[in-house]
């Protein structure tokens, strides 16, 4: 697999890694709407290969997004809900100690 097909497909993972998770399933929970195993959720999450187009269809719809989006290369960062709500409270704990050292 060439250098920047291996980037892709992690990406790819990346973002259907950030689907399950926001789905609040682990890779076996997952695999089984695919009739697949947790191996090959994990291959799919690290970019080793990809879904096969029904899946993604189906994991695409899931993240609320089509297929295009989910296949799209950005350098956008994503997120878990956890991680979000995480960074929003690191974020307002930040706001409150500065709010208290300016005053």
């Amino acid at each position: 697999m060439a250098e920047k097909n291996k980037d892709k497909y992690y990406i790819i993972g990346q973002k259907i890694k950030t689907i399950r998770l926001d789905s609040g399933l682990t890779m076996e929970q997952f695999g089984k709407l695919f009739n697949t195993s947790k191996g090959t959720v994990n291959n799919w999450e690290k970019g080793r290969n990809l879904p096969n187009k029904e899946n993604l269809v189906i994991i695409s719809e899931m993240g609320g997004e089509s297929v295009t989006e989910l296949l799209d290369n950005n350098d956008s960062i994503s997120l878990t809900i956890s991680e979000y709500n995480r960074l929003k409270d690191i974020e307002q704990k930040y706001n409150e100690i500065k709010r208290l050292v300016d005053n």
